[in-house]
C-alpha cells in the first residue's frame, strides 16, 4: 500500500476495486497526482489525459466489470489511441492523429484498463538512452543525472 492507503500494483489495485475498497476515479485521481509531482523530475510523460482518464475511470466504476478494469496505465508514445497525437516523440509526427486504435490499444480497452497519458520514449524507439526525444530526455526517478536507459525510459 502506498501512504495514502491505495495499493500499488495493478493485481493490488484490481483486487481493492473488486472488493469495493476504492473507486477507479479515486485510483486514476491519485495516479495523476503522483505523475503531476514526478513529471518536473523524470519527464516521463510526453502526453497526459487527465480531464479524459477521469471519464474513462467514472465509466470503470458505472460498470464494474471486474479483471483489471479500472486500473489506470500510461500507454508508450508508439501506440496509436485513436483520437490522440502518436509521435513517437518525434518532431517529424507531431500533430499526427491516429485514426483508429493500435491492436495493443484495443486489447487495454477491451480489458476495461484506464489510460492516463502517453509516455516519453527515445525517439521513434530508436534507442537505448531516452536522451533523444521531441519531450525532452527522461530521467531517472532515483538519480535525475542518471539516465533511463532504453526505448521506454518514460
Amino acid at each position: 500500500m502506498t501512504a495514502e492507503g491505495a495499493p500499488e500494483t495493478a493485481v493490488g489495485m484490481a483486487a481493492a476495486l473488486r472488493a469495493g475498497e476504492v473507486s477507479s476515479v479515486e485510483l486514476v485521481s491519485r495516479a495523476l497526482e503522483r505523475l503531476e509531482a514526478w513529471q518536473p523530475v523524470t519527464n516521463a510523460f510526453s502526453q497526459v489525459w487527465a480531464s479524459q482518464a477521469l471519464a474513462w475511470a467514472a465509466e470503470a466504476d458505472r460498470d464494474r466489470e471486474g479483471g483489471f478494469a479500472g486500473v489506470p496505465l500510461a500507454v508508450k508514445d508508439l501506440y496509436d489511441v485513436e483520437g490522440f497525437q502518436t509521435t513517437g516523440c518525434s518532431r517529424v509526427y507531431a500533430g499526427r492523429v491516429a485514426e483508429r486504435d493500435a491492436p495493443t490499444i484495443r486489447n487495454v480497452r477491451g480489458s476495461g484498463l484506464v489510460m492516463v497519458g502517453k509516455t516519453n520514449q527515445h525517439e521513434l524507439a530508436f534507442g537505448g538512452t531516452n536522451l533523444f526525444s521531441a519531450s525532452g530526455r527522461t530521467r531517472n526517478p532515483w538519480d535525475p543525472s542518471r539516465m533511463t536507459g532504453v526505448s521506454s525510459g518514460g
